[in-house]
């Protein structure tokens, strides 16, 4: 017996399954690609050693274990300071410091505040003191307070002496790890060979897992710390993270600039200045929160310029010249708040600045970023894929990592 429709018809009394779904034929992404220091690190760049026509190098390089190490040279240091509560007299010629380790007998050494120079005739690096010669210069001997700053100035000796005391810095050893980073996808063969609106079923699903994987790469290069468990917790096998830029940032010697009240632009290039305290490198990277970012948009006097997108492989980037440096700005929205809790608590009003140079993606021998199909056949009737990574993250000289963190507001 049929069906049987009185007067026009309209879209509500049609057959539904004769209408035509307007949907277009590809799939929009909310969130495609956040991995900016994945790119600016190698991963979306070329081998080490290849020409690139970027303005920062390419620095993917392999690895041929999943730990590996970089050995460092930090400066001799030339800094100490007073460290007698009541201070010495202009007379006094034994000293305590606060370390005396990088000094040595013959060394001039002056008191900055005092503007007085000394020399060092003896140290014993057990009580942390100097014997010195007073008012070595055209200076006269003064009373020393406590907490005074003193300055190693350079080792000067006698004629006809014999050679100074070989007196060098041990080389230091840094070690990170690869990371496995894993994500899977599957479909039923009856779900792969039927036809959806958006395209294709597997190669959506295979972009997403592409997708989530940088990202999760691109979290652990920001926030994650080094470790290495050789009784893991699930088989008992090795489980390996790698250190991210913020780990060596805090803990690596680098500089961090925290805001606790509303910051200023004097506050800024004060950072700025501090980003550029090692190396000789005139450029610096700086991945900035939103609100970062609109900070520097606030202040930019002509100062923040955008240019071409192809100098960090397709990142878009502006550019703060200062006296000190140039700052190329990334804008990371990845540098965002918890939405849970405190309005403040995260990585909302943070920027890292690094030297690009002495970042690098490292990844094991035949292990970097790929696809895997069918990876499980137990019988079922379909198909599971995996991308599979293990690559961690390459940080020479940490001390070149900035921090600025907590800010809030500005003015």
């Amino acid at each position: 017996m049929p069906s049987y429709i009185t007067g026009r018809q309209s879209t509500g009394t049609v057959l539904q399954a004769e209408r035509k779904i307007d949907t277009p034929p590809e799939v929009f992404w909310l969130q495609k690609d956040l991995t900016p220091l994945v790119h600016i690190s190698g991963g979306g760049g070329l081998e080490v050693g290849s020409k690139s026509d970027g303005k920062l190098p390419a620095k993917k390089k392999v690895c041929v274990n999943p730990e590996f190490k970089v050995l460092e040279k930090e400066p001799r240091g030339r800094w100490t300071a007073v460290n007698y509560s009541t201070g010495y007299t202009a007379g006094a010629t034994t000293i305590i410091c606060d370390s005396v380790a990088h000094i040595q007998v013959g060394d001039i050494v002056k008191n900055v505040v005092k503007e007085e120079v000394v020399y060092v005739t003896a140290r014993d690096t057990g009580a942390n003191t100097i014997t010195v010669v007073r008012g070595f210069g055209a200076t006269a001997a003064a009373a020393w307070a406590d907490n005074e700053p003193l300055l190693r100035l350079a080792t000067q000796s006698e004629e006809n002496q014999a050679p100074p005391t070989i007196h060098k810095v041990q080389n230091r050893l840094r070690t990170n790890y690869c990371g496995i980073f894993r994500d899977t996808l599957g479909l039923s063969r009856t779900a792969q060979n039927s036809e959806y609106y958006g395209g294709k079923k597997k190669e959506e699903l295979r972009q997403e897992s592409l997708i989530e994987l940088k990202k999760n790469i691109e979290y652990a290069f920001l926030w994650s710390e080094p470790y290495e468990d050789l009784t893991g917790p699930v088989n008992g096998a090795p489980i390996r993270t790698t250190g991210g830029l913020w780990y060596w940032g805090i803990n690596g010697g680098g500089n961090v600039t925290t805001a606790t009240t509303t910051f200023t632009k004097s506050g800024w290039l004060s950072f700025v200045r501090s980003c550029f305290q090692y190396g000789d490198a005139m450029v610096r990277v700086a991945l900035c929160s939103p609100l970062v970012i609109e900070m520097l948009d606030y202040w930019k006097d002509g100062k923040l310029q955008m240019k071409p997108s192809e100098y960090l492989y397709g990142i878009k980037v502006a550019e703060w010249e200062t006296g000190n440096g140039t700052l190329l700005i990334v804008r990371d929205t990845i540098l965002q708040n918890s939405p849970y809790g405190t309005t403040t608590a995260g990585y909302g009003g943070v920027a890292i600045v690094f030297d690009p140079d002495l970042v690098q993606y490292r990844y094991l021998q035949n292990s970097d970023v790929a696809l895997y199909e069918n990876v499980v056949r137990d019988g079922t009737d379909g198909f599971t894929d995996e991308h599979i990574a293990e690559v961690g993250l390459g940080v020479i000289n940490p001390e070149n990592i900035s921090i600025l963190k907590g800010v809030t507001t500005y003015a």
